[in-house]
């Protein structure tokens, strides 16, 4: 018996499915092996498109030379939006594929979201901090949030866990967009501060856990894509070109080229990203009794 054969349904034979092999973020691992659940692409922008899961997370599929964020599959076909994938296309995530309308993709490479920077001198830091102030100095103000953003980054660096939740409160959801200012700000300082938990002491680690719970906790009040970008962060996972901010930040790149490629991402989503970094670094290299 030939297995290979189309299979037939009411004796009309049946194109078999094909498969695509897809590079993805190894933080959706467990999205990817875990049992299967419905997805719907709802939007497309650029190089990406996002599909809603069920559950609540957000799946970006980007063709190559996307912005490589911590949620994405690189499909291998370039293409508007995501390859092509049209919105409202329906299907499924789990057991090891995404299948979507009549395609079928599986993992054949895992890539690495977070900047991966395990021990460092914080006076290295110390040294590019300048670079982040001359960057955000240049007429950026985080849509109307000078003063939320203000009382994040003195909460930050007095390591005021019991103001966190306020201001966590008036930034979450704010902004316009798929990934609000108030937002981006959060997960640059989320993910600054769990890349670098090498110089943490335990007041800075007890800050930042209480800004991730507490973001978690606000997390319903955004978009789906920002929440999932929000719990990316708190895992260290972020988009790539911050990544190679926290990297040259530390030393392992060159800080002034990475700053300025960040900056220009998106309408504001980088410059947010980079008061976000520059608010862990801040903490970081001020030092309190």
């Amino acid at each position: 018996m030939n297995t290979s054969a189309p299979t037939s349904v009411m004796g009309i034979r049946q194109r078999p499915r094909s498969v695509e092999g897809v590079a993805a973020s190894a933080w959706l691992q467990s999205m990817v092996w875990g049992p299967r659940r419905a997805l719907r692409v709802v939007g497309a922008s650029g190089p990406a498109c996002y599909a809603h899961v069920e559950g609540g997370q957000v799946l970006a599929l980007e063709t190559p030379g996307g912005a490589s964020l911590p949620n994405a599959l690189t499909l291998g076909s370039h293409g508007a939006g995501g390859g092509g994938l049209a919105v409202g296309a329906a299907g499924a995530v789990g057991d090891g594929r995404v299948c979507i309308g009549d395609r079928t993709m599986v993992v054949r490479r895992w890539w690495d979201p977070h900047a991966q920077v395990r021990e460092f001198d914080v006076g290295v830091l110390r040294r590019h901090r300048h670079l982040l102030p001359a960057v955000l100095a240049d007429g950026h103000h985080v849509y109307g949030l000078t003063a939320p953003v203000g009382r994040l980054r003195n909460a930050a660096i007095d390591r005021d866990t019991h103001t966190v939740a306020s201001v966590v409160d008036e930034l979450v959801g704010r902004g316009p967009g798929s990934t609000p200012a108030g937002d981006d700000v959060l997960a640059g300082l989320l993910a600054a501060l769990r890349t670098y938990r090498a110089a943490h002491d335990r007041r800075v680690a007890g800050f930042t856990d209480a800004l991730a719970r507490e973001t978690a906790r606000a997390a319903h009040r955004t978009t789906a894509l920002s929440a999932t970008l929000l719990r990316c962060a708190d895992d260290g996972a972020v988009v790539g070109a911050a990544r190679r901010v926290l990297r040259a930040l530390a030393g392992h790149g060159r800080p002034a080229e990475a700053v300025a490629s960040l900056a220009v991402v998106g309408h504001t989503s980088g410059r947010d990203l980079l008061t976000g970094i520059a608010t862990a670094v801040d903490l970081l290299t001020t030092e309190r009794g």
